[in-house]
């Protein structure tokens, strides 16, 4: 497959005109008009219709512009082998790429109460689930927007939406109809009849292009089409000239007149030559023009394969937080997953997240982030920063751990009033060592008890240690709210569980309040 990208050259009238938008507009609406009334019309019927005039298909949201330069016919979902989708229309805006899949339906059935509730509409939902289950592996979503040539864009969530176009509407108010057409089709889903369908003047340049191999078999060519290579600097996604058979497709549109055909039919021609000039030294080479993120986005793909082959394996789990170059997969319980693009807050999660239950002091976790830090060397606070140097090692008593049983605000656990409770029970457990005997367990419960009458002493010095790692701190507590927002954005409840079960000080955690499984290091 050829991918080149050439600025747009002015039209010039030796080349002939492309049809106008007011005479196409009339043009589709009266063959739609005649469609619509054959009562002889079929789903394939109107497929042909809309393979031919793209435009016709609403683009969503509003505002968005499409992400590829056609509408794709029969999308391929890679490595799903179960029903395609009717159409796939990519859009994009600044913040999300949008994956907008058709599904036809019965193109002359009133649509009512009964002829809504058969078991055509409840197969195409089935196949939305499965299909929707297919998005929540990032595996493939990575496969997907990297075969759509979609994965430049950096930093962008990734979303899906399905439309069921189903019928033909009546005037009559049926609450029970709305009220069925709600609990099958909400959220990511809708279903709308084929009255709702119109020309789309900014969809005017699109074409229609069928998945061959690596590359797109075009079908239809639009009459108004005025380049074959909208101009985009910094993305080759935007490039049609690559297509196969676009000179073919080109020929057979009844719409375009001789003199224009000659024109984009040569064009086409010349920038082909182009391209093959410039990838003669890549015999083996399929893309040309491949930059070094081109070679970045396949490695990580072809590790993004391998790590979905070794999970197949096993179960699935529900939760994932995987790194993957510079982006994140993540994916929270039943919600659809997203990708967002890298930070130091979301290297922050991973680690707590991979150390459920644990305490991690802010120098370690820094490090294990792999992010920079004055002190990333340093492995926890040391006993002499918070006592004077001439006290004891610290005692383990009968498995107590006493090891910063107050933790004040260096450790965010028990309080003085603990700890003297605490001092009651070693008194009681020396009292009895003592009557049985044991003069040498008596001993060590004495030395606990007098490093817990130390503890609470120490709690101003706690205080004055703790105050010496602010900046780490609080470079730690704000990276996180950061991601926070970021993940906020694509998932609520995602954000409302980190939020609640992370704790952010000198020592930092993750401590859920029920056994959490998370998919965390797959694409390293």
């Amino acid at each position: 497959m050829l991918d080149v990208t050439l600025p747009s050259k002015d039209i010039d009238e030796e080349h002939g005109s492309p049809m106008q938008w007011d005479e196409y507009e009339t043009l589709i609406n009266g063959e739609w008009a005649d469609l619509m009334k054959n009562k002889k019309t079929s789903v394939e019927d109107v497929k042909t219709f809309l393979t031919r005039h793209p435009c016709m298909l609403p683009m969503n949201p509003v505002g968005a512009e499409p992400g590829f330069p056609a509408l794709i016919l029969n999308p391929i979902l890679p490595t799903y082998t179960g029903t395609k989708p009717d159409f796939l229309l990519i859009s994009i805006n600044s913040k999300t790429i949008y994956a907008n899949f058709f599904m036809l339906g019965n193109p002359l059935v009133k649509l009512n109460y009964n002829n809504f509730n058969i078991p055509e509409v409840s197969k195409t939902i089935d196949y939305i689930y499965k299909w929707e289950a297919w998005f929540r592996d990032g595996n493939n979503c990575m496969d997907f927007l990297y075969l759509y040539r979609m994965s430049d864009y950096k930093g962008l969530s990734f979303k899906q939406n399905y439309f069921y176009i189903f019928g033909r509407r009546t005037n009559v108010v049926d609450g029970e109809l709305a009220n069925l057409r709600d609990s099958k089709f909400n959220g990511n889903k809708e279903d709308m009849s084929y009255d709702r369908l119109s020309p789309n003047r900014l969809l005017d340049y699109l074409c229609c292009v069928k998945p061959l191999n690596n590359s797109f078999k075009v079908k239809s060519v639009p009459p108004t089409l005025e380049s074959l290579c909208p101009y985009d600097p910094e993305h080759n996604n935007k490039s049609i000239c690559s297509f196969e058979e676009m000179d073919i497709a080109i020929e057979e549109n009844k719409y375009v007149n001789e003199k224009r055909k000659a024109y984009l039919i040569n064009t086409c021609s010349k920038q082909i030559e182009d391209a093959k000039k410039k990838t003669a030294s890549s015999d083996n080479q399929k893309l040309s023009c491949v930059t070094s993120k081109d070679k970045y986005n396949e490695s990580i793909r072809v590790i993004n394969r391998k790590a979905k082959t070794s999970l197949l394996s096993g179960e699935r789990k529900k939760n994932t937080f995987c790194k993957s170059g510079e982006s994140w997969i993540i994916r929270y319980e039943e919600n659809d997953g997203f990708i967002i693009n890298n930070s130091d807050g979301l290297n922050y999660i991973h680690v707590l997240l991979d150390n459920t239950d644990k305490d991690i002091f802010v120098t370690d976790l820094i490090k294990q982030a792999g992010t920079n830090s004055n002190q990333s060397d340093y492995r926890g606070p040391r006993q002499s920063d918070i006592e004077n140097e001439d006290d004891q090692d610290i005692p383990n008593v009968k498995g107590r751990g006493f090891n910063g049983i107050y933790k004040d605000d260096i450790y965010d656990s028990k309080s003085k009033e603990d700890m003297k409770e605490e001092i009651s029970a070693l008194i009681r457990d020396k009292e009895n060592e003592e009557k049985l005997g044991n003069y040498e367990k008596a001993a060590e419960i004495q030395n606990a008890i007098e490093f817990c009458a130390k503890e609470i002493k120490a709690s101003k010095k706690g205080a004055k240690f703790a105050s010496e790692y602010k900046g780490e701190t609080v470079k730690v507590k704000n990276a996180i709210n950061r991601a926070y927002k970021k993940i906020k954005d694509q998932d609520e409840s995602l954000c409302r569980h980190l939020k609640n079960c992370i704790k952010t000080g000198v020592y930092s955690s993750y401590k859920p309040d029920k056994r959490m499984d998370w998919d965390l290091n797959i694409f390293q």
